[in-house]
């Protein structure tokens, strides 16, 4: 058992357990993120945002769910149209 978590470890895993296992567990270098990740931080956002009266939730999703995949693009992740469809 490691006895030492680096803050950025910790931030990742408060970001998402999910990413901090892909990390931190699996190894896995340079996880930009996917389909999956724009989907969950899009919803994880709303949550966090859901007693603001003045959004509407569903225009809120759509909206960050859009700026999460511009990012992944511009990284070059590739994606899966049918399922980003079948997301939105």
């Amino acid at each position: 058992m490691r006895k030492h978590i680096s803050f950025s470890e910790l931030k990742v895993w408060a970001e998402c357990a999910f990413k901090h296992k892909l990390v931190y567990i699996d190894k896995i270098k340079e996880f930009k993120g996917s389909e999956h990740t724009a989907f969950g931080t899009a919803m994880h956002y709303v949550c966090e945002n859901i007693f603001d009266q003045k959004s509407n939730l569903s225009t809120m999703f759509q909206q960050k769910f859009l700026d999460e995949l511009t990012l992944l693009k511009q990284n070059e992740v590739d994606l899966n149209k049918k399922l980003i469809s079948e997301m939105r």
